[in-house]
């Protein structure tokens, strides 16, 4: 009698795309932060570039009274002032803590940090061009693009932050958190963490060593 064996030629081929995409999966998880701060950069470099231009069309190309109308546009100049002005305004941001990790995600920290580093650099470009008499640049203009900087980052972060709250229910962008005792206020705060893709924490347990035995869910670690 003729057995029949089942083939099974086309296992190791999926096999290897479940290795290949759990590969890949632990490859994110464990760069995870370093891909979001490279993202964020050039999200950042984006938007303040985009402020740049969009300022430049409002100074010169609206009818707004209070603007000086009677000026000759220099798009070439402006260009490369964007070009040129957009990594000094990344390198405030980095100075002012933006692309640290603990100040990530964190929405009204974030964007005191962005209006604080934008103001930051208009000052210095403003002290710059009184220094340099050589340098003419518009006012209206650095003024516009402060405004336009600050709204357009602040949109970019806050539409990341949400990015990062869908991944986090995949498990992705957690910091792991121990509540030092375990008394009823220590028990009302880990339930305000409970909703995890908000708090970006995970908490791991309690610290006590008087504490009775909690329940399972809260069980402190002795």
């Amino acid at each position: 009698m003729r057995s029949v064996v089942p083939r099974t030629g086309p296992l190791p081929d999926l096999y290897a795309k479940q290795d290949a995409s759990t590969a890949i999966v632990e490859l994110i998880e464990k760069h995870q932060w370093k891909l979001l701060i490279a993202s964020l950069v050039i999200l950042d470099y984006g938007m303040v570039y985009l402020a740049f231009r969009f300022s430049y069309w409002i100074r010169f190309y609206s009818s707004w009274a209070i603007f000086q109308l009677d000026v000759t546009p220099s798009p070439g100049t402006y260009t490369l002032l964007a070009f040129l002005l957009t990594p000094v305004w990344l390198a405030f941001y980095a100075c002012f803590g933006l692309y640290a990790r603990q100040n990530l995600l964190r929405g009204p920290r974030e964007t005191s940090l962005l209006l604080n580093a934008a103001t930051a650099g208009v000052f210095l470009v403003m002290a710059v061009d009184f220094l340099r008499l050589d340098l003419v640049m518009a006012r209206g203009w650095l003024l516009v693009s402060w405004l336009g900087m600050f709204l357009f980052t602040s949109i970019g972060r806050f539409a990341v932050r949400r990015g990062v709250q869908a991944l986090r229910r995949g498990g992705l962008f957690f910091s792991p958190a121990l509540i030092v005792s375990a008394n009823p206020e220590a028990r009302c705060l880990a339930e305000q963490f409970e909703r995890r893709e908000y708090s970006g924490l995970k908490v791991l347990g309690f610290i006590d060593n008087t504490a009775r035995l909690a329940p399972p869910s809260t069980n402190p670690l002795r």
